[in-house]
């Protein structure tokens, strides 16, 4: 059977090292739940703002937003619905989750309150 996706990050230094401070900053957004899906885990305050999917050495966070990103850091978007984008980011070090990432992580966690 394969792991789950929170096998896979607790099996990986960096990819755990980085959830553990994402969950810092999940928690200073407000309420909200983490659900497993197959391969990836979702962060949702009645509906999923934000997925996580692990990566070796890395996480790639995939952020629901009313608009698209634009940074050297989101690696891809993709517009879903009218006023809907996923945008892809890949989380290599603790370093990365930092305020810019935060305000993002808020832009997204707002579309669901």
């Amino acid at each position: 059977m394969a792991a789950t996706a929170i096998e896979r990050i607790q099996a990986d230094d960096t990819a755990r090292e980085i959830f553990e401070i994402l969950q810092g900053a999940l928690a200073q957004l407000g309420g909200h739940e983490i659900e497993e899906k197959q391969g990836s885990l979702h962060v949702t305050n009645g509906r999923a703002f934000l997925a996580i999917h692990p990566r070796s050495g890395a996480v790639l966070l995939n952020l629901v937003t009313s608009e698209p990103i634009v940074s050297e850091r989101i690696r891809k978007t993709e517009q879903v619905s009218k006023n809907r984008w996923h945008n892809e980011i890949v989380i290599r070090t603790t370093a990365e989750v930092d305020a810019e990432l935060a305000g993002w992580l808020r832009q997204a966690y707002a579309l669901t309150t």
